[in-house]
């Protein structure tokens, strides 16, 4: 929607003054329209966009523009994760702490709903009664298998170093497992950029500090729920993934899914999953 910021030390000047918090579509559309807590600022990753577009009905569109256009300022878009993964070039790259707020993409949102909410509406649906939103949203939705295959040194997406675990089936083991500072270093295998021993460094802490360590730790999830036979059961599963790792950064998530509940509580113990009311 805009271009990408290219200064890496511009600091915006507006930030989020609220504490902050994830805040899942189910969980914004389970609320009466237009209501959101006013003791917080939400987040939410830019795939919502999408998710809104997949949606058959227009229950979940309508309440969530009618919140939006309702509280713009209280929305923050997250930064897109192969974003935050390309700012951190090096091991010792240290990202501002708004980093995982897109400010610019918020402010333009913000704007567009200021001037003129209903040419983006309109806009809005019209992308999507062309599919294109539809067919992006699809598209994304494969991206969780093609990360699995491209980034895990196998063939497919269910790496052999995993079966004997996987075939164990036994849940505290892989999650002692999952929560190892190593368990990411085979995902590498295919890097040499990562084989480099101040690398290796960051990437074996728990919980994940770099963008890489914690959208890798995802992937490993998702690919030991997809070998015991449980992805069955997260057909939104690439959403999920974006509001944990978003989640992850501003340390506090709302949901009522109890596989994305899962999934922040076993890979970010330090993140706060609240129950909505």
């Amino acid at each position: 929607m805009i271009e990408k910021r290219r200064r890496l030390n511009w600091v915006p000047k507006e930030l989020p003054s609220k504490p902050l918090i994830v805040v899942d579509l189910s969980t914004l559309i389970s609320w009466p329209t237009g209501f959101v807590p006013t003791n917080f600022d939400i987040v939410v990753p830019q795939v919502i966009l999408d998710e809104v577009a997949g949606h058959e009905t227009n229950r979940s569109e309508n309440k969530f523009f009618n919140t939006l256009f309702a509280h713009p300022k209280t929305f923050w878009f997250a930064t897109d994760m192969l974003d935050l993964v390309q700012r951190e070039r090096s091991p010792s790259k240290t990202l501002p702490p708004w980093a995982f707020i897109d400010i610019l993409q918020t402010i333009h949102l913000r704007q567009l709903i200021a001037n003129k909410p209903t040419a983006l509406l309109e806009r809005y649906k019209q992308s999507r009664s062309e599919k294109s939103l539809t067919d992006s949203y699809k598209a994304n939705k494969r991206n969780l298998q093609e990360f699995q295959s491209t980034f895990i040194p196998a063939p497919g997406p269910q790496p052999e170093w995993l079966r004997p675990l996987c075939d164990k089936f036994d849940h505290e083991e892989m999650i002692a497992f999952l929560r190892d500072p190593t368990a990411l270093l085979k995902c590498f295998g295919n890097f040499p950029k990562y084989a480099h021993p101040e690398w290796q460094k960051v990437l074996t802490t728990f919980p994940d500090q770099k963008a890489i360590g914690r959208w890798y730790r995802i992937e490993l999830w998702y690919c030991m729920m997809n070998m015991t036979g449980r992805t069955k059961d997260m057909a939104n599963r690439w959403e999920d993934a974006q509001y944990a790792f978003a989640a992850s950064y501003v340390g506090r998530i709302a949901t009522k899914d109890d596989q994305l509940k899962q999934l922040v509580s076993h890979i970010f113990p330090d993140v706060e999953v609240v129950e909505p009311t």
